[in-house]
């Protein structure tokens, strides 16, 4: 009877009409803006599970054009089955975003262009990333003897006591950027150079940069199986190259610290971790960056806690005062407790103190962000400033700085941002498509059409980009032959 009722309810089932969400299915639509429709077309509740999203996406799609009167329209689709409903097999939908280009229109309608001439004299200097070392551009040029060359004369400057430890490791970190591209360089650079420990230390540091990539900011739940796998396994080559520039350069207390800032994330039983601490911290007893990433590794959210921090701490200033400045992590524990719980006052306070004893960068990130939390954000982007200067490549700090300086209206320091932001991780669309937001905002078009060519080539759901870049190319266009044709006319005058 169950079989019989099953083929009935497959056999029977009826289309899914085309209008208004009903019973028997139909469109739901929301106007975004000028151009844009937020659309889902859901299936009727007996419609054929197995025929419906085959059905759905051209329904879909012939509504789109009917809102954008035209076909001309680019579109972000997805489709998923809802469960959360009394139907045996849930009920199928097509959802997403319909970016109508007939609908573009002459920004000088809203305003004429007069108004945005201050932003057409940005100084191209403005807009140039500058870095703190060549370091970056030899290795991507396959400038391998000049890349060991510097490399040498900074390393001669670190032992001569010119170049501080901490100076030394911020400098290195140009190597840990998001760029596919740095890959066959890095592989070159080995080749060419198969002994040299910091080749293999700049590829490491690249492969756990683009593990993180991988990872994401979501919690581990919502990251994708591929790309957990991805994180894993690219960790893993990270950690296999470290601890190859360990074996031909084991006097580099950078090798050290990184081997120990990767095996920490790895999810390694804890007793492997405290191995490759112990033997790190007896061959550089005197080093605080030895016994910083094992700190953080103490924390409860790496499944360590409150008490191992502090007689990780008490332990360690009792073998030199120095080490006093593992203090200002565990404040900034108890800060980043605060923040959690919106304590925005209390978490403020530990970090002041925090920065008072040792100015870690994260510290005055983490004060950043409970500043901005306040709606402080000019005292904001000075935290996050300072972050940036202790260390160039701290990518978060330049993020926290974009958002403060947007809501300040400060679009042209926004955008210096995210051309540091998209030197360091090449990989993110959406922060070229804010960059073309705001020279699109700024009224320079071909910048904008730059920008969001860009970010489109960088993910598949890229209709909204698409459309982006076909309204900046629609105000530069329309430009250029009303340009024409007022040239025209003083021709023919003449």
């Amino acid at each position: 009877m169950a079989v019989v009722l099953g083929v009935a309810l497959l056999s029977a089932a009826c289309s899914t009409q085309y209008g208004p969400k009903s019973a028997q299915g139909g469109f739901m639509e929301k106007r975004m803006n000028t151009t844009t429709y937020a659309l889902t077309f859901e299936a009727g509740q007996f419609a054929n599970p197995f025929a419906s999203l085959h059905e759905l996406v051209p329904l879909w799609k012939q509504r789109a054009a009917e809102l954008c009167e035209s076909d001309d329209f680019f579109y972000d689709i997805e489709t998923d089955t809802l469960t959360q409903n009394h139907t045996l097999f849930g009920t199928q939908i097509a959802y997403g975003y319909v970016y109508c280009n007939s609908k573009i229109v002459d920004t000088r309608e809203l305003e004429n262009d007069a108004a945005f001439a201050m932003f057409q004299n940005i100084t191209d200097s403005a807009l140039t990333y500058r870095d703190i070392t060549p370091w970056w551009e030899l290795l991507l040029a396959s400038r391998f003897e000049d890349l060991e060359r510097a490399l040498a004369q900074t390393r001669a400057e670190y032992r001569r006591g010119e170049v501080g430890e901490a100076e030394f490791i911020r400098l290195m970190s140009t190597f840990g950027r998001i760029n596919p591209a740095a890959t066959a360089a890095l592989d070159g650079w080995i080749g060419q150079y198969p002994q040299s420990a910091f080749a293999y230390y700049a590829r490491a540091k690249h492969l756990y940069s683009m593990a993180w990539h991988y990872r994401g900011h979501l919690s581990w739940a919502e990251v994708t199986p591929q790309n957990r796998i991805k994180f894993k396994d690219t960790l893993q080559l990270a950690k296999a190259d470290i601890q190859q520039a360990i074996a031909l350069d084991p006097t580099q207390v950078l090798f050290a610290k990184f081997e120990l800032d990767t095996v920490r994330v790895q999810g390694l039983p804890r007793s492997e971790v405290q191995a490759v601490y112990e033997q790190a911290v007896g061959r550089f007893p005197q080093s605080l960056e030895i016994r910083l990433p094992y700190l953080y590794f103490l924390e409860p959210r790496w499944g360590g806690s409150r008490h191992q921090m502090r007689q990780f701490v008490d332990d360690s200033v009792a073998q030199r005062a120095e080490f006093r400045a593992l203090e200002a992590v565990i404040l900034a524990a108890d800060g980043d407790e605060k923040l959690m719980d919106n304590n925005f006052e209390a978490a403020i306070e530990l970090y002041e103190r925090a920065i008072d004893i040792a100015p870690f960068p994260y510290i005055h990130h983490q004060l950043g962000l409970a500043q901005e939390k306040l709606g402080l954000f000019k005292a904001a982007i000075e935290s996050y400033g300072m972050a940036a200067s202790l260390s160039p490549y701290y990518y978060p700090a330049y993020e926290g700085m974009t958002r403060c300086y947007l809501v300040r209206n400060q679009v042209v320091d926004a955008l210096g941002t995210t051309v540091t932001l998209t030197a360091l991780n090449n990989q993110n669309p959406a922060l070229y498509e804010l960059q073309g937001d705001l020279f699109y905002g700024m009224r320079r078009y071909p910048d904008a059409l730059i920008s969001y060519k860009k970010a489109a080539v960088l993910t598949e759901m890229n209709g909204k980009y698409q459309h982006k870049a076909r309204m900046a190319e629609y105000q530069q266009d329309i430009r250029e032959r009303d340009e024409a044709a007022e040239q025209q006319t003083r021709e023919v005058a003449l």
